[in-house]
């Protein structure tokens, strides 16, 4: 094999052979100076990151996919949003006939009035039993066995003195036979009174309250059986609105008009797209590489030649079972709305990263000492050793062994020595 040395050499008496001289157009000659070094192309060296990458592909999926179902059954009365169409949550999508509900609505209000009319009634029934009537009539009572047992005593007086004068002949039997039974009238008197009264302030008073406050209760108990129907009603009446739970955009429709809707089959099926996601799998080897918050680039040609910018959100620690590659989910904004689940995706993970002196591997010479590179310097070669950092097979990172700024050999490198003269040759 020819050494680089002797290359060298044939290539300057190459260079040396070719300076002729040249006839101008004017028949004159012209001397063209000859080269005394290796010819060779530079490159300044600067300070740069080199990224080492990976691309997987994928698909693209929604972020959120929901099913909406009416809650009850009926006949479909208006539709208000086809496939295709975007929604924000609460919009409508459609309603349902809503007629028997709200005529059990009003029946059920009609039953409330009169709940708290029973309700008004019962409670004067109650305040009759225990209220100022009740205080009203217990004095009248006690009044009443009051007198009566006053007349009672009065009678009972006039009876004990008839009798002795009767007994001794100074009455008649007639009149003795009055006053007896007006004593005895008297006696019935007080004790209906008494009876009354002992009537009214225990068993009969009591057993009366009893009585007004059970049918109070029943008739609270109806009202509150009312409220809750009501309710019921309502919101049965408002979920005739079948509302979207998300923003998104709607991908199947299966409701008609005046058709009856089933609470067995989606009605509607909503994508929300503010958010794009893509399930990725990717191979051992930089798995450990990529964490959750990593930025990535993804590449949706169908849309765009540039690239979003996306954001690692999961990150798998064992392999799917059916691709056998741990998945990466990685999440997209798309509140623009112009990549559509499905479409082809390609995402590129960062698996290595290094700030440094940046050069081409091709400048990278390597002897038994080690890895090298040629600088310029006053014209001629010098060989430096170097520290190599990460390379991605096209350009490396330099940690040290030259300096940024100086002038590095990119190509011809394989032709010279350490000290060769050199002639930089400019594109």
């Amino acid at each position: 094999m020819i050494s680089k040395k002797y290359i060298a050499i044939a290539l300057c008496l190459v260079m040396i052979t070719a300076t002729t001289a040249c006839s101008s157009s004017s028949g004159q000659t012209t001397e063209v100076e000859m080269s005394t070094g290796t010819p060779v192309k530079v490159k300044n060296i600067e300070q740069n990151t080199l990224k080492i990458q990976q691309t997987f592909a994928s698909k693209t999926a929604s972020s959120e996919q929901v099913m909406v179902f009416p809650v009850s059954p009926g006949i479909v009365d208006e539709v208000y949003y086809e496939v295709g169409d975007e929604v924000k949550k609460d919009d409508v999508l459609f309603s349902i006939d809503s007629t028997q509900l709200d005529n059990q609505l009003k029946e059920a209000y009609k039953g409330l009035e009169q709940a708290n009319l029973a309700i008004s009634m019962q409670q004067e029934s109650l305040n009759l039993a225990t209220g100022a009537q009740y205080d009203q009539q217990l004095s009248q009572l006690e009044q009443m066995v009051i007198n009566t047992e006053i007349g009672l005593e009065n009678a009972q007086k006039a009876y004990e003195d008839t009798k002795v004068l009767y007994e001794s002949g100074a009455v008649s039997e007639q009149q003795f036979t009055n006053v007896e039974s007006s004593y005895k009238q008297a006696q019935v008197a007080y004790d209906t009174a008494k009876l009354n009264y002992d009537l009214y302030v225990g068993d009969l008073s009591s057993s009366n309250t009893t009585i007004a406050e059970a049918q109070l209760q029943q008739a609270q108990l109806q009202k509150e059986q009312l409220l809750l129907q009501i309710q019921t009603l309502e919101d049965a009446i408002d979920d005739t609105d079948v509302k979207s739970p998300i923003n998104g955009v709607v991908t199947t429709a299966t409701v008609v008009d005046e058709q009856i809707v089933s609470t067995q089959n989606p009605a509607y099926v909503i994508v929300q797209t503010d958010k794009i996601l893509v399930d990725v799998g990717v191979t051992e080897n930089i798995i450990k590489s990529i964490n959750k918050g990593d930025q990535v680039d993804v590449y949706v040609s169908a849309v765009s030649e540039e690239a979003y910018r996306g954001a690692v959100t999961n990150v798998g620690i064992a392999p799917d079972q059916q691709r056998g590659k741990y998945m990466v989910t990685v999440e997209i904004d798309n509140t623009s709305g112009e990549i559509y689940p499905g479409m082809f995706a390609e995402v590129i993970f960062t698996t290595k990263q290094q700030s440094g002196l940046l050069v081409s591997v091709d400048a990278v010479l390597t002897d038994e000492e080690g890895q090298y590179v040629y600088v310029v310097n006053e014209n001629r070669s010098e060989k430096r050793y170097i520290t190599p950092g990460i390379n991605d097979g096209q350009n490396m990172i330099i940690l040290d062994g030259i300096q940024e700024g100086e002038i590095l050999v990119g190509e011809g490198q394989n032709y010279i020595g350490d000290g060769d003269q050199l002639e930089v040759v400019v594109n």
